[in-house]
């Protein structure tokens, strides 16, 4: 986490610019798994379904320097 020593607008701006990057991650792992909702791919579409929404909801999370990530299905 952001040291005490910043001030809140330093603070603010690191955590914006994490925020950013969890979003980035959070949208390649989408990216990455898209393929697990065609039609005919043979895998737990629910698993997955699941899988996506628990990245979607990684937002909702409280730290952005402690994001904790769902694990992917298997």
């Amino acid at each position: 986490f952001p040291s005490h020593d910043m001030d809140q607008e330093a603070i603010d701006a690191l955590t914006a610019q994490q925020w950013n990057s969890v979003r980035s991650e959070r949208n390649r792992k989408l990216a990455d798994c898209d393929w697990t909702q065609l039609p005919d791919v043979s895998v737990d579409t629910a698993s997955w379904a699941a899988y996506r929404q628990e990245l979607r909801d990684v937002t909702n999370q409280t730290d952005p320097f402690a994001i904790v990530w769902p694990v992917e299905p298997s």
